[in-house]
């Protein structure tokens, strides 16, 4: 099953499964990921997108990136916004803690979530 979130512009699925469905109008048999690339109809797969990623960023003069950098931006990023690692597990579809060493900017997540302790007085 895949859930689309709703969230703020510019990261809204929503947004941007209507834009992909106006800019590629192709018939209702084909599947989500499919685009019109002149006047043929193409699969975005993994191969293609990060062909796509690629041509874009080393032409910006950033250096070559594999799929797997997506895995790392986006669990930190969630970390980041505060959201809780056992729901980034959870969406990351971990069934262990392996996720944890896709983690960047710890000391930045440790300080961030470290402020938000609350005291606990023990000699009540």
């Amino acid at each position: 099953m895949i859930t689309l979130p709703s969230q703020s512009a510019p990261l809204d699925p929503t947004s941007a499964l209507c834009h992909h469905f106006i800019s590629s109008p192709l018939p209702d048999s084909s599947l989500i990921c499919e685009f019109i690339e002149g006047d043929t109809s193409k699969t975005l797969d993994k191969e293609c997108f990060m062909k796509m990623c690629n041509n874009i960023w080393l032409t910006e003069g950033f250096p070559r990136i594999t799929g797997h950098s997506f895995r790392i931006g986006g669990t930190t990023s969630l970390l980041l916004a505060g959201i809780d690692a056992q729901i980034v597990k959870g969406m990351g579809r971990w069934s262990s803690d392996a996720f944890k060493c896709y983690w960047r900017k710890v000391e930045v997540l440790f300080q961030k979530h470290a402020s938000n302790i609350e005291w606990v007085d023990f000699d009540i």
